[in-house]
């Protein structure tokens, strides 16, 4: 849907919704990642021009807050990133423009227009959290957060000059704004949901959890998307004796996997025990399979590593 929508011609805002840590943010970035930039290694698009404004990340407190939230001066740096393509959007304007918007002899938002005119890429405006925007006037009488969403408005279904897209946990303040006429025939609104109890056991089940380990996963967390993604970080047994493969017996060109020596994979958090049970005696091959070992878990993140060998006894020297 996002992909098509950003492809589309600009004509409505996008509200996604839904409650804290259910991925909206991270749903965003994906997509435009990994979606619309041709060139991620070097953070560039040919097609898009993105700008996201995080209020939440921003002290605002009165107009004056927030137009140094927006926009600075075109010859003062920002290199600040909420991603690797998403810029955390001040709106560089040029010194005489920017001095008469901060003096209100320019409104900010026809600045600001002017601005997406310039682009000559396909515009994407991403504002998180924009309720922070209530209860701030302009010279005492305009409501800030009105103004704000007619600017939007004027974007999307007016010039068609950017795509818009807001994303709030705050489910009150959605139902003021879906109840406003004018915004409801020119908005798009999106649910964005924890998984069901459903899908969160076939993803742990996915990830090879048992179903005791389900059941006590489900009972803390529910079905809460961020917790479960903290849950696929983790790594997995079958993840340690896959890295194993990497490590071969000495002397031969067969790992200690295939031989069938590795035994009791126990993980905990960022420490794992293991048995290596070999056919060698000599010290040597010992110390190379403990130290290869450990050099492969530690690059999938142990830092707590207990390699036992069990090796046979050396034959009694007469």
């Amino acid at each position: 849907f996002l992909k098509e929508f950003f492809e589309d011609r600009p004509r409505r805002i996008l509200f996604l919704y839904g409650p804290k840590s259910t991925g909206k943010t991270t749903l965003i970035e994906y997509v435009i990642e990994n979606e619309l930039f041709n060139d991620f290694k070097l953070f560039k698009s040919k097609k898009y021009n993105v700008k996201y404004i995080n209020f939440r990340r921003k002290l605002i407190s009165n107009y004056k807050s927030f137009i140094d939230s927006l926009v600075t001066k075109e010859d003062k740096s920002l290199d600040e990133k909420l991603s690797a393509s998403i810029n955390l959007a001040i709106f560089k304007l040029n010194s005489e423009i920017f001095e008469k918007v901060k003096e209100k002899e320019i409104d900010l938002f026809d600045a600001l227009i002017d601005e997406f005119k310039k682009s000559k890429k396909r515009n994407i405006l991403v504002i998180d959290e924009i309720q922070v925007l209530e209860d701030i006037y302009i010279n005492g009488d305009k409501e800030l957060l009105k103004e704000f969403l007619n600017f939007c408005v004027s974007l999307t279904k007016e010039t068609h000059l950017s795509h818009v897209v807001i994303l709030t946990s705050n489910t009150i303040f959605l139902n003021r704004l879906y109840n406003d006429a004018k915004l409801k025939a020119t908005s798009i609104f999106k649910l964005i949901d924890h998984p069901s109890i459903e899908i969160a056991r076939k993803l742990l089940e996915d990830l090879e959890y048992n179903n005791e380990q389900i059941d006590l996963i489900i009972e803390y967390f529910g079905s809460a998307l961020v917790y479960l993604l903290k849950t696929y970080s983790y790594v997995k047994p079958t993840d340690s004796i896959e890295k194993l493969k990497e490590v071969k017996y000495p002397g031969f060109s067969k790992d200690i996997v295939t031989f069938g020596f590795v035994k009791d994979v126990e993980i905990d958090g960022d420490k794992v025990s293991l048995v290596v049970d070999i056919t060698s005696s000599a010290p040597e091959v010992k110390a190379q399979i403990t130290n290869d070992v450990t050099v492969e878990l530690k690059k999938i993140g142990f830092t707590n590593i207990d390699v036992n060998i069990k090796a046979p006894q050396a034959p009694k020297q007469m």
